[in-house]
């Protein structure tokens, strides 16, 4: 899952770089972000939550390792993310209603991102990484928006 979340984000980093040299196609954009929202969208309880991808439809797992509040948050957290790749999505291009979302989406993942940071704070691993992904998550709003 997240080797899987590190190749979209790469992809639309990719996009990005071309719409920014004008070489990208438009179709391409929307594949790469709509990818990326829906894995966010979808799974982002599991990205979150740091489970592995066999052991993703496992109730026990989620039983023994995870609390209802965690899963909550992370369900959450995840729906953030794919606002906020949306928002950028809409940026790009130039459709209404991107800056809306990009704001949405950022402050929701910044709250939503500290609540959940609070409740897994006896897991170091999940920490560093959710604190990770907010920031890069974040510095790409703040390109996109400045840069388009």
């Amino acid at each position: 899952m997240k080797r899987l979340e590190i190749g979209f984000v790469v992809l639309t980093i990719v996009v990005v770089v071309l719409k920014a040299m004008t070489i990208s196609n438009g179709a391409v954009i929307i594949i790469a972000f709509l990818l990326l929202a829906l894995l966010h969208y979808i799974f982002g309880f599991a990205l979150f939550n740091g489970v592995e991808a066999k052991n993703l439809f496992k109730v026990e797992y989620y039983q023994k390792n995870f609390s209802i509040s965690q899963t909550i948050f992370a369900v959450f957290l995840g729906w953030g993310f794919s606002v906020l790749d949306l928002g950028i999505l809409f940026r790009l291009k130039e459709w209404p209603g991107n800056e809306i979302m990009m704001f949405v989406g950022g402050v929701g993942i910044v709250v939503l991102g500290a609540l959940f940071m609070q409740k897994i704070k006896e897991k170091k691993h999940l920490l560093r990484e959710n604190f990770i992904r907010i920031g890069v998550g974040l510095i790409y709003v703040l390109v996109v928006w400045q840069a388009f």
